[in-house]
């Protein structure tokens, strides 16, 4: 199958924000298993695994489009020095991927690539959850205290 080359340049793209996402999220999950805040760990574990998923999928399906897989620079990483910066680092991070995946969503309307548009629209629907995750732990922040929040992330 040959693909679009500006489609395949965003899949590109989308995949070095992947590689960086998990660099992140690596990270925060170094800090967080040092703290022994068990809940945290397996929480970042499953998002590495998320991140990784999509990662590899993106560039199977540069592969699959007869396109070439290009290096790209990560983007900055942002660490948090706490749990709460940690989470705001991180939902920026799902808001940028989701303003860009809604324009690839949209460079392929555009180009009539109905089957990569279904591939980015399954990335898409998960980078809104985990959105939705991260808006539901700072409001639990917000709501319960910092204590009482890592208290209950402690098993």
């Amino acid at each position: 199958m040959k693909g679009n080359p500006d489609i395949i340049a965003a899949l590109n793209a989308r995949m070095v924000d992947e590689l960086t996402a998990i660099d992140q999220y690596t990270a925060h999950l170094a800090q967080v298993t040092v703290w022994q805040y068990s809940g945290l760990i397996a929480y970042l574990e499953e998002r590495i695994v998320d991140e990784t998923r999509h990662f590899n999928t993106l560039r199977a399906w540069i592969i699959f489009q007869g396109g070439k897989l290009t290096a790209g620079v990560l983007n900055r990483v942002n660490i948090g020095t706490d749990v709460k910066q940690m989470h705001l680092f991180d939902r920026t991070a799902e808001e940028t991927a989701i303003t860009l995946y809604r324009d690839l969503v949209q460079l392929c309307i555009q180009h009539k690539d109905a089957d990569t548009r279904d591939v980015i629209e399954k990335i898409l629907a998960d980078e809104i959850d985990h959105l939705r995750d991260l808006e539901a732990q700072l409001t639990q922040i917000d709501q319960m205290g910092m204590q009482n929040y890592l208290s209950a992330r402690l098993a």
